[in-house]
Order: structure tokens, then C-alpha cells, then sequence
């Protein structure tokens, strides 16, 4: 009985244990106005931690040395540190109280590195905490947090009229709160002031902590790289141009149709099951070769599935219906073309790219707007900026932005209209031009339904463009 009893009692001890493990006490964040932004820094970015009785203490002041740790922890949750050589680093800080002893020294020492020699703020470590030692107990002032928070974000866009009483404009390193503070980091209080020497609580750690990850969204994403559009059109329809549906041709287009979804059905399984077989077109070279007898107007989906499923056809003919194809295209100006990726990717393994590109030219100059036209003026915008004709590729994307109308594209365009931009006109025309068409578009009724995806397009390039520049390009936001 004895032993029942002490098994019950170590089960109990177990289990009552377990349950204070899986459900730590976090009552002191319920319903604190910091509760999102703590929950976030503890649960999911593992910046900070509750105490050994799982509390959070959000009204407690934050040291030094707490906030710098959970600053740095911050840089390598965002992988700041990934493209930073450590042979660059130095670890002869000037604090004589920072030893490698410290449990701190290693966030120290990360920390003074990145802000020191791999930002561009105009804020080094020693403007923040200025003397010969660190006090890391020490509590963290706003001030100081301001300091170093801006010394890892990026510059804001646009700057508005505030002032605050106990800001000195003409202060050291004002300009880079005042920075802080445009790009929605940091507020003021509601007697206009901001309270600088005032110690950092934990609840405005998190907050700081997490308006900072979302700042540095526009450091670890890339904004400044042409993008080819090309690929993300390339699709598995089959290859065809736009037949008038009358009687005759809807009847050759169907064995057309047929013929093309046999031979594709065959490249991406491999074989047509014996049962499946009265489903397809099990001749449909001859097929394709028959239609081009009867003169079928689609030219360029025949000679495609020709030039892609004729084993034994030789190459010079296989040029030759490729360029039959591409004047049909210039000539003809089909008002569709499905598939023109597939057709143009087949094109460039036997004819020089240069000779597709006049044919295309001709098409896009000649034909009304269309998403051919589109997908020709992508197309050429490619090869323009991979050649190096960068008032060509402008050229085009001045009328492609005017005519789409999906989001997803018009993201892309937005980024390769600026890539374009900044190579031919410099970083602060750019700027200047790119916050003209962000408030053309918000004009639209496509910023009504998608404001988050262009105002994020907008900002990361702004963001990305003032990064690399070391003249201010900020402009008042009027």
C-alpha cells in the first residue's frame, strides 16, 4: 500500500510539474497594452524571456545590456549576419568593464560590429554609449535605444512637420530620431514630448523590438534586381494563335486542338494508355501536316508541335517554319497568341535571338493592345536590358505599365521600370519619379483593392534607393 501511495504521489509531482511547464504564467502581460508585441518578442522571435516564475514584467526597466542582447538577437533572426565576413570583425571595443567573461560580451561585440562597419547611418557605438565603460546593468535610456534602433534601420521615405519640446533640432544625431520617429518606430507622448532620458520599460522593448523586425524587411529582400517577367508566363497551355470561328476552321481547329493536347499529353507522361487511345489523335503529326495542306490559319501552333514532335525533321527545316512562324506574327497580327513563350523558348535553340527580336518589334509596333502585345514587349524589354539598351527597355515599359491590369504583373513591372530607371537617370530622379506614379496609382481603382501590395513595392524600392546614396533624398510628405 505504502508503494501504491508514493507512486501516486511522484505521478502527481510529475504531472503537476508538466502542467507548469506547458502553461507558464503570463498573467502579467493579459490585457497590457504591449501584450501582441510581447507575446511576439518571447513566443516567436525568442528575443526575450519571462523570469523563473513566467512572468514578463513589462512595466520593469530593460538594462543595457538586455536590450543590446536582444538587439542582436533581432539581426540574426532577420540573418543579417549571413553575408557578413567574420574575418572582418574587431573585438577591441573601447570599454574597459566589457571581458569576454561577461555574458553579454558576445551580443556586445556582434552588435558594436554591424553598427560600427556595416551600416551607414552616420551612427557609430561610442555616440550612444559615450565614456570608457559600458555599464551593462545599467537601465537603457529611450534616448539610447532611439540611437541604436536607427543605427539598424532603414531611412524613412517621407518626413512630416513635428516637433517636440524637449528635442533640440540642432541636438547630435536629433535628425536620426526624428528619422526614427518618421518611419513609425518610435512616438511621442501626448504632451509632445518624448521623454528622452527617461529609462526604457520591457513592454517598449517589445514594441521597438518589433516595428524594427518590420523595418528590416526592406534590408533582407531584394528591391534592385531586374526580374525576368518572362518565366512566370511561360505556361502549359498549348501553342496557338486565334482562329476566326466560323463552320470550316472550327472544325479544323478542333483537330487541331486535339492533335496538340495528344502531343502534349504524350511529352509530359510519356505514353497514351491502350484504353485512352480513342480519346486522342493517335496520327497527330500527320494530323498537323494535313492541316498545313488545307492552308489552317493557325501557323504558329501547327509549325510549334511540328518543330517540337517531328523526330526525323532537320534542322534547316525546323529554321524554316520557326521563321515562318514569326512573320505570320509580324505580318498577320494574330489578336491572340496562346502559349507565345513556348513558341519563343523553341525559337531561341535554332535561330539567333537578335533575328526573334525584329520579328517581335514588328508585331508590337503594328497591333493594338493585347495580351500578346504584352507578353512581345516583356519579351523585348528582356532582351533590351540584357544587351545593355536600358532607353529601349524604358521605352516599352512606359506603355506596359499603362495597359495591365493584374497585380501580380504590375508588382513586377513597378520594380523593373525602377531597376531601369535607376541605371539610366541616377537615384534621385528616380526617387522623385517612383513617388509620382506611387500617387498616380493610389488614384486607381487597383490601390483600392490591393493598397498593401503597391505600397509595399513602392516603399522597398524607395527604401533601397535612399540606402544607396549618401546624399538625403527624404522629401516633405505634404
Amino acid at each position: 500500500m505504502k508503494k501504491i501511495m508514493i507512486y501516486i504521489i511522484i505521478f502527481a509531482i510529475i504531472l503537476n510539474g508538466a502542467i507548469v511547464f506547458a502553461t507558464p504564467a503570463t498573467n502579467d502581460i493579459e490585457n497590457h497594452w504591449s501584450q501582441r508585441f510581447v507575446e511576439w518578442a518571447i513566443n516567436e522571435a525568442y528575443l526575450m524571456e519571462r523570469d523563473e516564475e513566467g512572468d514578463f514584467r513589462p512595466n520593469e526597466n530593460i538594462t543595457r545590456g538586455d536590450f543590446i542582447t536582444a538587439l542582436n538577437n533581432l539581426l540574426y533572426y532577420r540573418k543579417l549576419f549571413d553575408d557578413i565576413d567574420i574575418a572582418e570583425f574587431t573585438y577591441d571595443v573601447p570599454y574597459k568593464d566589457v571581458s569576454v567573461d561577461d555574458v553579454v560580451f558576445y551580443s556586445v561585440i556582434d552588435l558594436y560590429n554591424y553598427i560600427n562597419f556595416h551600416t551607414n547611418t552616420g551612427i557609430v557605438f561610442e555616440d550612444v554609449f559615450q565614456g570608457e565603460t559600458l555599464n551593462v546593468a545599467k537601465y537603457i535610456t529611450r534616448k539610447e535605444a532611439m540611437l541604436l534602433a536607427r543605427a539598424v534601420t532603414t531611412p524613412p521615405i517621407f518626413t512630416k512637420e513635428i516637433e517636440f519640446s524637449d528635442l533640440d533640432e540642432n541636438s547630435i544625431h536629433a535628425d536620426k530620431i526624428y528619422e526614427l520617429i518618421n518611419n513609425g518606430i518610435i512616438n511621442g507622448y501626448g504632451d509632445n514630448t518624448l521623454r528622452l532620458y527617461r529609462n526604457l520599460t520591457r513592454a517598449e522593448t517589445a514594441v521597438i523590438l518589433k516595428r524594427v523586425y518590420e523595418d528590416m524587411h526592406y534590408l533582407v529582400h531584394d528591391y534592385l534586381s531586374f526580374k525576368q517577367i518572362s518565366k512566370s508566363l511561360l505556361t502549359n497551355m498549348i501553342v496557338s494563335s486565334y482562329v476566326e470561328d466560323d463552320l470550316i476552321t472550327s472544325l479544323s481547329r478542333q483537330r487541331f486542338i486535339n492533335a496538340a493536347i495528344t502531343l502534349d499529353y504524350i511529352k509530359f507522361v510519356g505514353h497514351i494508355p491502350f484504353q485512352e487511345r480513342h480519346l486522342y489523335d493517335m496520327d497527330a503529326i500527320g494530323t498537323l501536316w494535313d492541316l498545313r495542306k488545307e492552308e489552317f490559319e493557325d501557323v504558329i501552333g501547327i509549325n510549334y508541335y511540328l518543330i517540337a514532335h517531328s523526330e526525323n525533321m532537320e534542322a534547316d527545316r525546323k529554321i524554316q517554319l520557326i521563321r515562318e512562324s514569326l512573320q505570320h506574327l509580324s505580318l498577320t497580327l494574330p489578336a491572340d497568341v496562346q502559349g507565345l513563350f513556348r513558341f519563343l523558348e523553341i525559337a531561341e535553340k535554332h535561330i539567333p535571338k537578335d533575328e526573334i527580336i525584329s520579328f517581335i518589334e514588328s508585331f508590337y509596333f503594328s497591333s493594338e493592345a493585347s495580351e500578346t502585345k504584352f507578353k512581345a514587349g516583356i519579351y523585348m524589354t528582356e532582351y533590351y536590358f540584357e544587351n545593355g539598351s536600358i532607353e529601349n527597355a524604358l521605352f516599352i515599359y512606359d506603355e506596359l505599365l499603362g495597359f495591365d491590369n493584374n497585380i501580380d504583373r504590375t508588382i513586377k513591372l513597378i520594380r523593373n521600370f525602377a531597376v531601369l530607371k535607376n541605371e539610366h537617370l541616377g537615384k534621385e530622379e528616380t526617387v522623385n519619379i517612383l513617388k509620382a506614379i506611387w500617387n498616380s496609382k493610389k488614384e486607381t481603382e487597383m490601390y483600392e483593392l490591393h493598397k498593401k501590395d503597391i505600397d509595399g513595392i513602392f516603399t522597398g524600392l524607395l527604401k533601397q534607393l535612399l540606402l544607396q546614396t549618401d546624399e538625403s533624398l527624404v522629401t516633405p510628405d505634404f
